[in-house]
């Protein structure tokens, strides 16, 4: 099944779930037309705009939808939240994602029981959460996406 992996990382910690489906997915890293930047400003704004629901610019992409199967979206959780760049990918997608197959991750500093964000746009579907510390195990990751398979 072809799939495709849209990620947003800051940290790097998201990354790592690209890097461990490399070869095995095709690749879209969301990128931001304006910096949250670093430190503590960066967590003030980030966690502002998490919390509010706020939209973030986002570079446009042009997806060929029809050239995929299933879409896993990657995001990093911010005050219990998705983070603005994935929200802003969803809003602007979201028609054509419905469409797919999906499949979720999610990577936090903590556990994470809940992917409303998601499933409140998508219902129910295939998820992952991971922990920053748990990351740095792409076994993981791989185990995960074969099951989607099964």
């Amino acid at each position: 099944m072809k799939t495709l992996l849209v990620y947003f990382s800051n940290k790097g910690h998201t990354a790592k779930v690209a890097e461990a489906l490399a070869g095995q997915v095709d690749v879209l890293k969301l990128e931001s037309l304006k910096p949250f930047g670093s430190g503590f400003f960066f967590n003030l704004k980030a966690s502002f705009a998490a919390m509010t629901g706020a939209s973030w610019p986002l570079k446009e992409y042009n997806i060929d939808y029809s050239a995929y199967e299933r879409i896993i979206l990657a995001s990093p959780i911010w005050v219990s939240r998705i983070n603005p760049l994935m929200r802003t990918f969803i809003k602007a997608n979201a028609e054509q994602l419905k469409t797919k197959k999906l499949a979720f991750i999610t990577v936090s500093g903590g556990p994470l029981t809940s992917f409303g964000d998601f499933t409140k746009v998508f219902g129910e579907q295939p998820s992952l959460n991971l922990w920053s510390k748990t990351i740095k195990e792409p076994n993981l990751v791989t185990a995960w996406y074969a099951t989607l398979s099964e």
